[in-house]
């Protein structure tokens, strides 16, 4: 099936003058203001024969900092994005897009409307959803790499759409978005998305594990940024990042969410991480002995900011299970990659 594809040379001309608009309002207007300019910008793209229409479908979108702080890198970041809108109004069963943190890579005002800007070329047809990594903090202190304030992020400031806030069943805090469980609209599935802070304090923890607990006749995707090596390993207590950047800050670490939230709720399905590597796959039992999926997929080292990859769920209509593959919008092509494709039953 044929593509509409960006060329090299048109990406560069269109950043070329998007890098002097960009200059010009960060120069001389305020940190709130419109880049409306980029949503003017809506891309056809044809039906693309690697989505089934008998199937349904969650989108990963792995840390995307690389596109939003580089002008050349953005236009991939919004191909990918053109790419689900018009594969969505073509077949109508993708329902939920996840963005597994670092939005940003320094927590800049001008990072977060690159960012929101380039989602709203979904156009409120897909429903998307951000967590927040270690980059979506301001960092401070004598090494210049301490969080110190976890309301700094500016993630709550930017995030906010009108299908997120529809579907959002339960908030840790009202009005913020840091710590939320939504619907994922999955026909007939009661499959929920739970998407947690970097670092989850410990009281976010309690939190969403009575709320899992109270809710045995659902099933959970969990979402957080930093859990997993690019090993493919859980991170080890004292050897993370939220372990050495928040400073008198209560915070957990992977082996806390896996023992206290993932490992006693076999209604978890299983947990979406970024931060580290590119894409890894870890299996472990539960306290129900099922094998829980940990999938790491993390854009941030990749040519372009991410090359316009996409992380495809696809849910089979009539079966229990997950296919998953990385896909690149942009070449039409899967990623022949190590540990790519991954599938899994529930």
């Amino acid at each position: 099936c044929a593509h509409h594809k960006a060329t090299p040379r048109t990406i560069s001309m269109r950043y070329s003058i998007i890098a002097l608009i960009l200059t010009i309002l960060t120069t001389s207007c305020s940190s709130d203001a419109s880049m409306d300019f980029l949503a003017m910008q809506y891309q056809y793209i044809a039906p693309d024969e690697v989505i089934n229409p008998a199937s349904e479908y969650l989108i990963v979108i792995g840390d995307i900092q690389e596109y939003t702080q580089t002008f050349e890198n953005l236009d991939y970041l919004i191909y990918s994005l053109d790419w689900i809108r018009n594969q969505n109004n073509n077949y109508n069963n993708i329902k939920c897009v996840l963005q597994d943190g670092d939005v940003t890579n320094s927590n800049a005002p001008w990072q977060w409307e690159m960012a929101r800007e380039a989602f709203h070329h979904l156009k409120d047809s897909v429903m998307y959803v951000w967590s927040t990594g270690n980059h979506d903090y301001q960092w401070v202190g004598e090494t210049g790499t301490q969080i110190s304030d976890r309301t700094s992020t500016l993630l709550n400031s930017y995030l906010s759409n009108s299908l997120l806030d529809k579907n959002i069943i339960s908030r840790f805090e009202t009005d913020r978005y840091d710590n939320i469980i939504l619907r994922s609209s999955l026909t007939a599935r009661h499959i929920n998305i739970i998407s947690l802070e970097f670092g989850p304090r410990p009281e976010v923890l309690t939190w969403a594990a009575k709320y899992v607990r109270s809710h045995t006749n659902e099933k959970f995707i969990l979402m957080t940024h930093e859990y997993m090596t690019d090993e493919g390993e859980r991170m080890k207590s004292g050897k993370t990042f939220a372990y050495l950047q928040f400073v008198d800050i209560p915070h957990t670490e992977p082996d806390e969410i896996w023992e206290q939230l993932v490992k006693p709720n076999d209604n978890i399905l299983c947990v979406v991480n970024g931060h580290n590597g590119f894409c890894k796959y870890l299996e472990t039992e539960n306290d129900a002995g099922r094998m829980v999926p940990q999938i790491l997929f993390n854009l941030q080292y990749q040519v372009n900011g991410g090359d316009s990859m996409l992380q495809l769920w696809e849910f089979p209509m009539n079966e229990n299970k997950v296919n998953i593959s990385v896909y690149n919008t942009l070449s039409g092509e899967y990623k022949d990659y190590e540990q790519t494709s991954y599938s899994f039953t529930y």
